[in-house]
């Protein structure tokens, strides 16, 4: 009895190392070349996706509040020496990076005078990605403008300059679903030669 019990161990241990030895070479085997097609391409999907660099195009308008004379403030409500108007802007930008982008624009501003606006802004903007079709944006950033007037609007005793620089600060957030994008943006003038703020809203698409 012991003897064929000794025995029927022997041929199950037999059997179990046959078997590990065969998914042992199976393991082993070279993958195909479809196979290996499939894994790069995985490995490509894995790397796009960790990438993040595009281009996009955004248009917007809203509300500014417009003053020559740097010493009023705009959001100062008892000083009511300032004029409200409205914006038009069309950008371009580049994310550059999952944090940081560029962008370069046009504004056409009409409170006390219509003037257009050449800028360029460099911005902190993470890439927050929520799911496949959703992700946001923050920014914080800073630009400067070459500020050119067009033509007086409400006539003044004083008169600005026809050619003007500033620098100014940009906060905002944008959403983009797929390949849209919208948000909403706060620029408000450092340095220059008006007092100036604008909160505009923005839609566009990126590349």
């Amino acid at each position: 009895m012991f003897y064929r019990l000794c025995l029927l161990v022997l041929f199950f241990s037999f059997l179990t190392s046959t078997v590990v030895l065969a998914d042992e070479s199976i393991s082993e085997k070279e993958p195909s070349q479809e196979e290996v097609i499939q894994i790069k391409k995985l490995r490509a999907l894995e790397t796009e996706k960790q990438k993040v660099s595009f281009f996009y195009l955004m248009g917007g308008g809203g509300y500014t509040c417009y003053n020559s004379i740097l010493d009023y403030n705009c959001l100062n409500m008892k000083n009511r020496d300032y004029v409200d108007g409205f914006a038009i802007n069309l950008l371009g930008g580049w994310q550059v990076n999952k944090y940081f982008a560029m962008e370069a624009g046009i504004d056409y501003i009409q409170a006390e005078y219509r003037s257009l606006n050449f800028k360029y802004t460099v911005l902190a903007q993470p890439y927050i990605e929520i799911n496949k079709s959703w992700s946001i944006m923050p920014k914080i950033g800073v630009g400067f403008l070459i500020l050119g007037v067009l033509s007086q609007v409400i006539e003044q005793e004083y008169s600005t300059q026809p050619v003007g620089f500033d620098v100014y600060g940009v906060i905002g957030l944008r959403a983009n679903y797929k390949k849209f994008m919208f948000g909403l943006s706060y620029e408000q003038n450092l340095y220059g030669q008006t007092n100036t703020f604008m909160v505009v809203t923005e839609v566009g698409v990126k590349f």
